[in-house]
């Protein structure tokens, strides 16, 4: 849109602030608003207005819901011996079939880290220290060459991102992939306000915006690949975040549980460490199955416990479903949003010109397990946290650098510990053992115990099995 022609429908809005002092203001603020103004369209003035209204009239506006009612635990899948090898035969048909992709949230910054890029260049494995989006890439490879067919990636970045991954992925390669095989799409963004509903500039005096939440997901993938899914036949979506490196990927009991169920929409769970770990928690309120973020489950709820001493909410998200492609987008525009006020650096006019100054601002955001409530069927599946999460969020503590690394070391030696193959814990040296393996080396125990069969039998310094 024009900017004049923009300016004016803002101005009628309520939104003529973001033109004060416009002749003292900085050239380079007005030409960043003026940007900013180029990209809006009747959608994003049809977004504008919806916002603002919710910021006006309060937030059960939002109609974010998710309050009242009886909560009590969601019923879990726990598959086990001879349902686990059912489901696996059932699921490995179902890839065989050529009808599943796999999603990956990827629009995180390395910023906690300690790194400046997108989270997914982050080298995270405990030998190589191959990045995350080359340890997803050769679990997506090994699925192709066990199932004999191409397994369509599509990767949503953000903004500030979207072209330093796509380099990433050129510059190694695609990590072997074929590269019409992976679709990146950026992810939405939504305005901020103040607390009167009014629009906010940034510090460089474009509007500012912030990430519409995971849930904007669904939205952006039908803008960029509704017809992709289409055309290739996609029925099911493996959802995944980049940080979690251990997530199978894509996983055949997991589909197969979810096609048996009849379910739309499916989700992993690992059990809960304790009553205070961070983590959405699979509820039923008033019967109706929903993920609870824990934020929202009162203290004695979230610590009540069995006669067993077992917390009766006992299971947690790990933030990996698999989804109906059919489904996805009727559910875009039904998700609710989600309020955040977070304090920002905004730009304020004055007749001298323009002042940056911190104030409270209004976020939205949608979050994609709100489509739990309209799927049908929803399921929640139980997986083992050891083979499944180890979520990289911080530079130290808990679900951090170390721990990550580790968690994928503990896995492959229980890998090798399970095909007969004892590993030490230290080396001569005193320095502990680290273990890992490529999926393009083995995708599952049983296939380890063949590549290593009558070749290695102790494993005492640390290894790397690729």
């Amino acid at each position: 849109m024009e900017p004049q022609a923009a300016r004016e429908r803002l101005a009628a809005a309520d939104h003529d602030d973001l033109f004060a002092h416009w002749d003292a203001r900085p050239a380079g603020a007005r030409r960043q608003l003026e940007a900013s103004l180029r990209l809006l369209d009747d959608d994003a003035f049809a977004l504008i207005a919806r916002l603002q209204a919710v910021t006006q009239e309060g937030e059960d506006a939002a109609g974010t819901g998710g309050s009242g009612g009886t909560l009590t635990a969601a019923p879990v899948l726990m598959p086990v011996d001879a349902e686990l090898g059912r489901l696996r035969e059932q699921g490995e048909e179902v890839l065989r079939g050529g009808v599943c992709g796999c999603l990956t949230v990827a629009g995180g910054q390395g910023t906690r880290l300690g790194i400046g890029g997108p989270k997914g260049v982050f080298p995270v494995s405990p030998v190589r220290n191959a990045s995350l989006f080359q340890v997803f890439a050769e679990k997506l490879r090994a699925a192709e060459r066990r199932y004999g067919t191409t397994v369509p990636w599509f990767v949503m970045t953000s903004p500030l991102n979207h072209a330093e991954t796509e380099a990433f992925f050129q510059d190694n390669e695609f990590f072997g992939l074929r590269e019409g095989a992976v679709t990146f799409f950026p992810q939405g963004m939504h305005p901020v306000f103040d607390q009167q509903g009014r629009l906010m500039m940034a510090a460089d005096g474009g509007l500012t915006q912030a990430p519409d939440g995971h849930g904007g997901v669904l939205r952006a993938l039908r803008i960029a690949a509704a017809d992709q899914l289409a055309s290739a036949g996609v029925r099911y979506l493996f959802y995944g975040q980049v940080d979690n490196p251990l997530l199978t990927f894509p996983d055949p009991v997991f589909v197969a549980a979810h096609q048996a169920a009849g379910s739309q929409l499916s989700t992993k769970v690992v059990a809960r460490k304790s009553a205070e770990e961070k983590m959405g928690v699979p509820c039923l309120r008033d019967g109706a199955p929903e993920i609870v973020e824990y934020s929202d489950i009162d203290s004695e709820m979230a610590a009540a416990r069995d006669g067993q001493g077992n917390l009766l909410l006992a299971f947690g998200s790990i933030a990996a479903h698999v989804m109906d492609v059919p489904a996805l987008f009727d559910w875009e525009s039904r998700l609710p949003l989600h309020v955040a006020r977070k304090e920002a650096e905004v730009l304020v006019p004055t007749a001298a010109g323009a002042t940056v100054e911190r104030s409270t601002v209004i976020k939205y955001e949608h979050f994609v397990f709100d489509a739990i409530q309209r799927a049908r069927s929803p399921l929640f599946v139980a997986c083992e946290r050891a083979e499944e999460f180890a979520p990289l969020k911080n530079e130290t503590g808990d679900d951090s650098i170390a721990t990550c690394r580790q968690g994928q070391s503990d896995k492959y030696r229980g890998w090798c510990e399970q095909a007969g193959i004892p590993v030490a814990r230290v080396d001569a040296d005193g320095q502990p053992v680290l273990v890992e393996v490529s999926p393009l080396f083995a995708d599952s125990v049983a296939e380890l115990k063949t590549r290593l069969q009558n070749t290695v039998t102790r494993i005492d310094e640390t290894s790397l099995f690729a």
